[in-house]
């Protein structure tokens, strides 16, 4: 039992630090400060000095001011992607300080390593999100985050072998989807980058494996190429990275598969089939056929400016599509 309360308080300070750092600290200094918990590891006992709860506590304020408006919560969380795991790490360490020196060390890697898994995570729910962005439902998600911090802190210290298992749980679907939140990542980190570097357009030069494998398939004559994201085209992951590639007629999407490239028909590329919907951070390129069905994809803002110069400036004129009353590209 003294094993399974032991893992639970490192894997539960560590998983919510990931969360909101401060939010931990203060709650453990307050109840170490208040006696609501006991038995714990001396070295945790200086977050219940004043020093530490007026910072904790200050630094809770604010991050709880800058986790309701979408832009600046992203900038927070970007920022903090090197306070939090540091102070996750530390704090597991802290709380095995009766334990073994070698386990104190594996404490701390992988306290570590779950405080950045949960930042991770949070950031890319967090980013994910910003299609919708009403301050409403960032600060309902923000104060939900709060609450589950405190929750779960309490399971840990009243029920620890229940909040192992839900721990255990939460990191196994944080696994699960981790692979999503890091292309979401990815993503909005390009497209920020990309809105840095609006001026710019320059003509794409496609990798070796693109053109070899659509060589095959795709004219040489008035080809283009533009990396994208894939934000629904059937056959491939949401926000998978990857190129539009284009001629004359014909379009495709091609990325990198498990085992070999994979290129997508994407139908044909006429003007009428193809519409540009500009965004705040990233312009989505809508694409049908006379089939019916639909695609769409993400550019950021230098590659959708070269596309534009490639398309609007020319005799293949294609029309910006009207953007629908709260929906962001």
């Amino acid at each position: 039992m003294v094993a399974i309360v032991s893992l639970s308080r490192i894997l539960g300070l560590s998983f919510v630090s990931g969360i909101n750092l401060y939010a931990t600290i203060l709650a453990v200094g307050l109840a170490i400060r208040y006696n609501w918990v006991a038995d714990l590891p001396p070295e945790l006992q200086i977050l219940a000095h004043p020093a530490v709860l007026v910072v904790a506590g200050a630094m809770y304020v604010i991050e709880f001011l800058a986790d309701k408006v979408p832009i600046v919560s992203t900038l927070w969380d970007a920022l903090h992607t090197f306070i939090r795991p540091v102070g996750g790490a530390l704090l597991a360490l802290a709380g095995a300080s009766n334990l073994d020196p070698a386990l104190q060390i594996v404490a701390f890697m992988v306290g570590g390593s779950v405080a950045l898994g949960t930042h991770s995570t949070k950031m890319g729910a967090r980013l994910l999100a910003h299609k919708y962005p009403e301050p409403i439902a960032h600060s309902t998600v923000s104060v939900m985050e709060d609450i589950g911090v405190v929750g779960l802190l309490t399971l840990i210290y009243t029920h620890p072998l229940s909040a192992l298992v839900l721990i255990l749980c939460l990191i196994a679907c944080m696994i699960w989807l981790s692979p999503l939140l890091f292309r979401t990542i990815a993503c909005l980190l390009n497209g920020v980058i990309g809105r840095l570097l609006f001026w710019r357009s320059t003509p794409t030069r496609p990798p070796i494996w693109l053109t070899a494998r659509l060589s095959p398939m795709v004219g040489p004559d008035d080809r283009h190429f533009y990396p994208c994201f894939a934000r629904s085209i059937k056959g491939a992951p949401r926000l998978k990275r990857g190129y539009y590639c284009v001629d004359r007629d014909q379009a495709f999407f091609a990325c990198h598969g498990l085992f070999k490239p994979k290129v997508i028909p994407l139908g044909s590329s006429t003007p009428e089939e193809v519409h540009l919907r500009r965004g705040l951070i990233l312009d989505l390129l809508l694409l049908g056929n006379p089939a019916g069905s639909h695609h769409s994809l993400y550019f950021s803002r230098p590659h959708s400016r070269t596309w534009c110069l490639n398309n609007l400036r020319s005799d293949r004129g294609v029309a910006e599509a009207p953007r629908s009353a709260g929906q962001e590209g």
